[in-house]
């Protein structure tokens, strides 16, 4: 959560930090494969964002915050048809997504 807060404020060095330290602290944490692509997509780390997502995607297929996040990622590098994919195959899971809702509402 610190690690998100400082995202957030752009303190993106500590925000990174903080991840890593959580990590360190609890490598099998279910939260490892929520926050550390938020924390790497918020560096401008896509690769390592999207793989990071890929692997919580394939630990737990059936979670579509997952689908939203990579859709996120795929937004930011401006992969429009890509992010929109993400977020309707998240909305297949949880039709009541309101992030795969409001990234699917997004002006393609």
């Amino acid at each position: 959560m610190l690690g998100l807060c400082l995202g957030e404020r752009n303190e993106l060095k500590a925000a990174t930090e903080s991840a890593q330290a959580a990590i360190g602290l609890r490598p099998i944490c279910p939260s490892r494969t929520t926050s550390w692509p938020r924390y790497s997509s918020i560096a401008i780390a896509y690769s390592e964002a999207e793989t990071a997502i890929s692997e919580a995607i394939r630990l737990n297929a059936e979670n579509a915050a997952y689908f939203a996040m990579l859709a996120s990622v795929r937004m930011a590098q401006r992969q429009w048809p890509s992010a929109l994919e993400a977020a309707e195959q998240g909305l297949a899971l949880d039709p009541e997504s309101t992030a795969c809702v409001n990234l699917r509402g997004w002006r393609w």
